[in-house]
């Protein structure tokens, strides 16, 4: 997200997470500075609002950079052929 505050107007189906039920958030990654702070977690040292250096998540070797590809790209009936479970 390259403007966090204005992330919901700008892309209108971005999913607002503050304020959240923190059970509700099992689905996202363990990483998840939403998660983690709803655990009561610290957030690792790679992550942005730690470290001040948005690559340091790449840098790290976990972000899903050159992973993904865009919803646009898919057709609707592909998205189950473009799901990955990574393995740790």
């Amino acid at each position: 997200c390259t403007d966090y505050a204005n992330r919901v107007t700008l892309v209108p189906h971005c999913i607002d997470l503050r304020g959240a039920d923190p059970a509700s958030l099992h689905w996202l990654p363990d990483t998840c500075a939403y998660r983690l702070r709803a655990q009561g977690r610290p957030l690792p040292e790679w992550h942005y609002l730690v470290s001040g250096d948005r690559e340091s998540v790449h840098n790290a070797g976990i972000s899903i950079r050159g992973r993904t590809v865009s919803d646009e790209f898919v057709h609707p009936d592909g998205y189950d052929e473009h799901i990955v479970n990574w393995v740790e």
